[in-house]
């Protein structure tokens, strides 16, 4: 009877969730951590690192090449596109999960952070300007969805060299049950949108 409601109070007790996902060249890493009675758990969720290279220019063009992210202005434009129709045939689920988690769930904070590099100079400064007003106005729609009590986002433009590397960290304050249930969502809306564009 003790475990059953040390398990409904778990469940049912608001809970600090944090998110961070980093991605470079050599590595992409998820991490979820959880506060509870004041400890911190940390679960690694992805963790793909490349090991043994060196921090070189040939090292990080053959690691570009191989992980498949040489990026051009044309490639960025194919990633803008494709989330706008990844937006386009999810709308409609898209709004309900963030429904359900507005009554659910307290953002706050959201940390956002992007560096990168296009093959040319003038193409990398247009693209930081996109990059600005693309990630601005989503953190602001997902402010005005959810609720973001504070955002930090930096963009930072390599006119040297062709890079991409994202840093987002997230914390949020709901109950464990709320988190299952969104979690849950979005596995559904993820395939939701693989049938749609497949």
């Amino acid at each position: 009877m003790g475990v059953v409601f040390l398990i409904l109070l778990l469940l049912f007790m608001p809970m600090r969730f944090g998110i961070r996902y980093e991605k470079t060249a050599a590595l992409e890493k998820i991490h979820v951590y959880v506060s509870v009675f004041g400890i911190l758990i940390r679960i690694p969720i992805h963790n793909k690192e490349e090991r043994g290279t060196k921090n070189t220019d040939k090292d990080k063009g053959k690691l570009l090449e191989r992980s498949g992210q040489e990026l051009t202005f044309a490639s960025f434009k194919e990633h803008v596109d494709a989330f706008g129709e990844v937006f386009e045939v999810s709308k409609n689920e898209l709004k309900n999960m963030l429904s359900f988690a507005r009554k659910h769930l307290s953002c706050k904070e959201v940390d956002f952070n992007i560096r990168f590099g296009l093959d040319d100079a003038a193409k990398t400064g247009i693209a930081t300007g996109a990059v600005w007003t693309s990630g601005t106005f989503l953190l602001k729609l997902i402010d005005t969805l959810i609720g973001i009590k504070k955002i930090k986002m930096n963009v930072y433009p390599d006119f040297n060299e062709k890079k991409f590397e994202i840093y987002l960290k997230t914390i949020l304050i709901m109950q464990p049950i709320h988190f299952i249930m969104i979690v849950n969502q979005i596995h559904d809306t993820i395939k939701y949108i693989k049938t749609k564009i497949n």
